[in-house]
């Protein structure tokens, strides 16, 4: 099987792709999360538990069942010390809370820092493996940062930011038409 190339085209091909509804289609919703998550850590330096849901069913609603919703302010506090930790403990401090797996850990400090941290999604990692750019489909914390050095790879090659290579990524894996790997 040739190895698939990642270019500027692709990512723009694949990009706009993502907005299909049998695709992605989200758009909206992650663009109105991203600003309230903006305004929120902006004011109150934490989310409040409406916006950290529409997070997490934005990313994966069956995390919803699994967070200790009676003991929120956990993660608050938690998002708060978060703002103030070296780039390299964010991510293992969230994980370390009930129901914030690796997927939700990044999604919300994707949506706290945008231009900084991918989204790990395993369609996105199955493509990057693809493209030779991991070594395995597994992604954990201590990967992590791989799989980050990865798409900011990506956005030094292509021009393009985390969130438009993530969209391209994505839909390249899910459209059934002529996407799959």
């Amino acid at each position: 099987m040739k190895k698939l190339k990642i270019t500027k085209e692709f990512i723009q091909y694949w990009s706009s792709r993502y907005d299909k509804i049998y695709i992605g289609g989200d758009e909206a919703d992650y663009g109105l999360i991203k600003n309230k998550v903006k305004n929120e850590i902006s004011e109150n330096k934490t989310l409040s538990e409406e916006t950290f849901k529409d997070i997490i069913y934005w990313k994966s609603n069956r995390a919803i069942g699994k967070i200790d919703w009676d003991d929120f302010q956990l993660y608050q506090s938690a998002i708060r010390y978060v703002l103030e930790l070296p780039d390299e403990l964010k991510l293992s401090l969230l994980c370390g809370l009930d129901g914030i797996g690796l997927p939700v850990g990044s999604t919300i400090l994707h949506f706290i820092y945008p231009e900084k941290y991918p989204i790990v999604d395993f369609r996105v990692t199955e493509v990057l493996y693809g493209a030779g750019f991991l070594s395995s489909q597994t992604i954990s914390k201590k990967t992590y940062r791989k799989y980050k050095a990865s798409i900011e790879e990506l956005v030094k090659q292509t021009g393009y930011d985390i969130r438009t290579i993530d969209r391209a990524l994505f839909s390249y894996h899910k459209d059934p038409n002529d996407g799959k790997l």
